[in-house]
């Protein structure tokens, strides 16, 4: 049944993407435009929409097309939160990265092996979120590590915006599939791309170039 398939297409690969686009968005936004936002099929962003208006967290604008907006007063996170098939808002368990953002808030300067203990998330789990946010101009490198005497680079937070997880989009600019750091809590998008102006001066791979692997 091809319409089953598509309304059932696994939550991450259409969620996360039409939740941020709804947060982003300066205007309210039809079904279509939704879609060209998130490449998702429109049968299984409709199936979504309908959910979250029903349990309060966007609001649908009657007319020729239809238009939607998230509300005023619904958290701007990285992710949705869960609902229930009654429409009940649910707690989502925290990611990896929501782990991470929050223990380099308290942290301020930490390394790799001091976040990943406090964490429990993977290693990988973390190389991705130091990387993605040294790019991004949110951490410092003050300590290169040195493999040679077995000490670690060490980052300072240089950026804190809010408690809200930055999170990681893609989308197309003029051909080009652009990767960007999107932060909820400032609104801004920082091209982190290979090659983008904004990383001339910093490594590629800072933690890959200093530290013990």
């Amino acid at each position: 049944m091809p319409g089953y398939a598509v309304i059932g297409t696994p939550d991450h690969a259409v969620e996360a993407p039409l939740w941020r686009a709804l947060g982003a968005a300066t205007a309210p936004a039809s079904t279509f435009q939704l879609h060209a936002a998130t490449n998702a099929h429109p049968n299984a962003i409709q199936h979504r929409l309908d959910r979250w208006v029903r349990a309060g967290l966007v609001t649908r604008i009657e007319g020729k097309p239809k238009l939607y907006a998230m509300n005023d007063d619904t958290p701007r996170t990285a992710l949705p939160p869960r609902v229930a098939r009654d429409g009940r808002v649910t707690a989502r368990a925290p990611t990896a990265r929501d782990k991470l953002w929050r223990a380099m808030r308290v942290l301020r300067t930490f390394d790799l092996p001091t976040l990943v203990i406090s964490t429990g998330v993977t290693r990988r789990s973390a190389e991705d979120m130091i990387n993605v946010l040294h790019r991004a101009g949110y951490l410092r490198q003050p300590v290169r590590g040195n493999a040679a005497k077995a000490t670690w680079s060490t980052y300072r937070l240089v950026r804190n915006t809010g408690p809200r997880t930055p999170s990681v989009s893609h989308r197309t600019i003029d051909g080009r599939v652009q990767r960007e750091l999107v932060d909820a809590n400032s609104g801004a998008r920082i091209d982190i791309s290979a090659g983008a102006a904004s990383l001339r001066s910093r490594k590629a791979d800072p933690v890959a170039d200093g530290g013990v692997g």
